[in-house]
């Protein structure tokens, strides 16, 4: 199980307060609460508020519009649907329970990944981050996963349907997916220093060409970490 970090604002240090913040009911409600929509860019963002005002509309109108407390209700099970199905939940359960996975079941969600967002032609590329770029992978790690939208309205409202459907796989399968739709020139801003993305697919070479940092090669990276995998263990 992972510990999760807390990071207070301006620069407040406050143990008491951190550790509060860090216990398992905070992290569940601050969880529900945001459901990663301060990670998303404005598209995306825009893209679940509306998804999310949609299913609330039909839940009120079709089922609570005659109910006192309807609308808070339409709105909480709708906010809490897609918190289960489409929020991360199993990205949260690392910091709860004591469930792992091995590199090999993440070789074979990143390869069956890779093969769907191959065929999706309105996809610019798809990026691999997080402890995978980094050499930090462990039994407890996600998988971190950035997928670069191209520019058009259509394009961008694909994306992020397929965004979405990519979780919603994830959470039937229990795999912590972690996964975003940006722009190639907002990566930058949001990686690390340390982190070199794995390049997962580049159908019309936008990542090659554009990007200004070093990358690695899914090749590369999936020869070195199926190596590790016949090593045997979790980590």
């Amino acid at each position: 199980m992972k510990h999760k970090e807390i990071k207070l604002p301006f620069n407040i240090r406050n143990t008491y307060l951190e550790k509060t913040l860090a216990a398992r009911p905070f992290v569940i409600l601050s969880n529900w609460a945001a459901q990663g929509m301060r990670y998303m860019n404005g598209f995306e963002r825009t893209y679940r508020l509306v998804s999310e005002a949609i299913l609330l509309s039909v839940l009120y109108f079709g089922i609570f519009k005659d109910i006192r407390f309807g609308l808070p209700a339409a709105f909480l099970i709708a906010h809490t649907m897609f918190w289960i199905f489409n929020g991360h939940i199993f990205v949260l359960s690392r910091f709860l329970s004591e469930r792992s996975l091995s590199r090999r079941e993440f070789i074979a969600y990143i390869e069956g990944l890779r093969g769907r967002s191959m065929k999706k032609e309105y996809l610019a590329g798809t990026l691999l981050f997080g402890s995978l770029s980094r050499g930090k992978f462990s039994a407890f790690s996600d998988l971190d996963v950035r997928i670069i939208r191209r520019k058009d309205i259509f394009s961008s409202i694909l994306a992020c349907n397929y965004c979405a459907f990519e979780r919603l796989r994830a959470f039937t399968r229990a795999f912590p997916l972690d996964i975003y739709v940006f722009d190639l020139e907002e990566i930058g801003a949001k990686m690390r220093p340390d982190e070199d993305p794995i390049v997962l697919s580049d159908p019309r070479g936008v990542i090659a060409r554009d990007h200004k940092g070093k990358t690695v090669g899914y090749p590369e990276f999936i020869a070195e970490f199926s190596t590790d995998a016949m090593r045997g263990g979790k980590a």
